[in-house]
């Protein structure tokens, strides 16, 4: 695959260089199949019971429902879309041993405005699973769609399409084997109820069943642990629109859910961050966050400071990564590493400083975006030290059209 995309670099002017689904076609090509407790740990509470024994393929986590993070990347380099100023939509690709960006498109002179090129889209939604590339094209006039590429970005074939009344949601996306698992919206015509439901898509067979469903209530696909998935749901006041108390739960490869036990401080408006077989929690009432393992129902205080404790409904939990977490409180953005918290100098998405987003983790370097507002996007690799020092010492990415 790296000679691939060394062919599209080289022939560049020599640049060294989700899915939730109902209605199922499928004429796709089979797929090949496919955590801690610190010492210090505290048992804050009763473990929970563990879910079912494994009985099935770990999940990947492609797509996560809160829209943190995709799986965009492979060893060799990262798939990203950007949306350009006249309009287009161009996959560019970013490899990582030439640091360098260019349109995922080997034709010279082209100009990436049809679908005649490799690199010309109409959605803003990808992930790469099992070396290949997928992009969801989501749409309620019938056109919903996953469609999946070969990674230079030949070979398109449609392998789903949804019915009119369904759509796909941002809402989380995982893989076992050959089975991808995610959310659909289901708006009846003439009614104005809405049913999410979690389904599961065989990408070799095309066979499509429904695990799981709920009526009204908002759910979310927001992490795995082992060959589950992990699930947010909530339901949502009608007269304020607010968001009711969240429950979180262990769901097999079957639909079967098993409850997530939440400490008794947890409220509504209690900002929880899934993370990898985990969820963190801001604990305002003692000016903390804390880290629940799922699989035990420990409990484990990750840092302490008076601001946690001083802005309660304006501290969020931005992400988390090497045992780090970077959040914001009261529109100030903070790097938080073994149990230091500080000011950063740098934003997580857009503001008046500097991006500092993690894109994907390269062994001891991430490779972060540094200006959303580009086209392409601005991208650096870092190390994982010098990030979370705050230290601007960037290997950046070339940008080439």
């Amino acid at each position: 695959m790296k000679n691939g995309i060394n062919k599209i670099i080289k022939s560049v002017s020599c640049l060294a260089a989700v899915l939730l689904i109902v209605g199922c076609k499928n004429q796709g090509k089979p797929l090949p199949p496919k955590t801690e407790i610190p010492a210090n740990s505290q048992s804050l509470q009763t473990p929970i019971p563990s879910a079912e024994p494994t009985v099935g393929l770990d999940m990947t986590l492609l797509m996560d429902g809160t829209q943190r993070w995709g799986q965009q990347g492979t060893k060799e380099g990262y798939y990203d879309i950007a949306l350009m100023e006249d309009g287009r939509q161009i996959i560019y690709y970013t490899d990582y041993e030439q640091k360098i960006q260019v349109p995922l498109c080997a034709s010279p002179n082209c100009m990436h405005d049809s679908d005649q090129c490799t690199a010309w889209t109409t959605t803003r939604s990808l992930f790469v699973y099992d070396d290949y590339l997928y992009l969801l094209y989501s749409s309620f006039d019938g056109a919903s769609y996953l469609e999946r590429r070969d990674l230079d970005g030949g070979n398109r074939e449609t392998i789903v399409r949804l019915a009119s009344n369904k759509d796909f949601v941002p809402t989380g996306i995982t893989a076992a084997g050959d089975d991808l698992f995610f959310a659909v919206l289901d708006v009846e015509a003439g009614s104005i109820n809405t049913t999410y439901s979690i389904c599961k898509l065989n990408l070799s067979t095309g066979e499509c069943s429904e695990i799981q469903s709920r009526e009204d209530a908002n759910q979310f696909i927001v992490g795995v642990l082992e060959d589950k998935i992990v699930i947010e749901r909530f339901e949502v006041d009608e007269k304020s629109l607010t968001k009711l108390m969240p429950e979180f739960l262990l769901m097999d490869q079957q639909g079967k859910e098993t409850p997530i036990m939440l400490p008794p401080w947890v409220t509504e408006t209690t900002w929880i961050l899934p993370g990898k077989g985990e969820l963190l929690l801001h604990n305002s009432l003692e000016g903390s966050i804390v880290k629940l393992d799922i699989l035990t129902g420990n409990l484990t205080i990750l840092a302490e400071d008076p601001r946690l404790k001083e802005y309660p409904t304006a501290t969020v939990l931005l992400a988390s990564f090497d045992n780090g977490v970077i959040l914001n409180i009261d529109q100030k953005y903070y790097l938080c590493k073994d149990g230091q918290m500080k000011e950063s100098n740098h934003c997580y998405y857009r503001g008046e400083q500097q991006s500092n987003k993690i894109l994907e983790q390269l062994g001891d370097q991430y490779l972060v975006c540094r200006d959303f507002d580009t086209s392409p996007k601005t991208l650096a690799i870092i190390s994982k030290e010098d990030y979370w020092d705050d230290k601007d010492s960037d290997l950046s990415i070339r940008n080439s059209d």
